[in-house]
């Protein structure tokens, strides 16, 4: 990529579907938008998909007439990459927290088999609700065993949409925290 060609040059010439600069783009910028996700154990091939990800944003904004970009295109590109990165690590953790059990679990498991076990679960998730104020018990069973939306509890409790919310990400914390978890 020619450093003399402005931004608005490269991204007319993206626009036009120009795939000299979009390669020239491509390999310009991605040893230093890669540098993220691989500072942040990510491996090369993790980095790839990442940065492809990230271009192929980058390319689909470009083509909106509208888009105008307030930084460089390498500092744009830098940031969806570490945005996609960061969601990635987001989804294996939350990943690797449902499919890998407690050593707990895992003996549970073995002693009880696994219809035992969520017997188990469902008893000592029902000990700890019995042990949760009145207001997020309430809270608790109209969202998850009565399937009743956040406007419908606002209504029936005298609370905010957004207090409903709120209100259930602290009680569900407490929940959590009481059953060991």
């Amino acid at each position: 990529m020619d450093v003399r060609i402005s931004q608005a040059e490269i991204i007319a010439q993206i626009r036009a579907g120009d795939d000299r600069t979009i390669e020239s783009l491509y390999k310009n910028t991605f040893a230093y938008c890669a540098s993220y996700v691989l500072k942040n154990e990510g491996s090369r091939e993790d980095a790839k998909d990442a940065f492809q990800r990230a271009f192929m944003v980058l390319v689909e904004k470009v083509k909106d007439e509208n888009f105008e970009i307030k930084h460089n295109l390498k500092s744009y590109l830098y940031g969806i990459t570490r945005y996609i990165w960061i969601a990635e690590i987001e989804k294996q953790k939350k990943r690797r927290n449902l499919t890998t059990p407690t050593q707990e679990e895992a003996e549970e498991s073995i002693l009880f088999g696994e219809e035992d076990v969520k017997e188990l679960k469902f008893q000592k998730m029902y000990k700890a609700l019995e042990h949760l104020g009145e207001n997020c018990r309430k809270l608790i069973q109209l969202t998850f065993f009565k399937n009743q939306r956040d406007k419908e509890i606002a209504k029936q409790m005298n609370y905010s949409d957004s207090f409903v919310r709120n209100k259930r990400g602290r009680c569900m914390k407490q929940l959590r925290k009481m059953m060991g978890a």
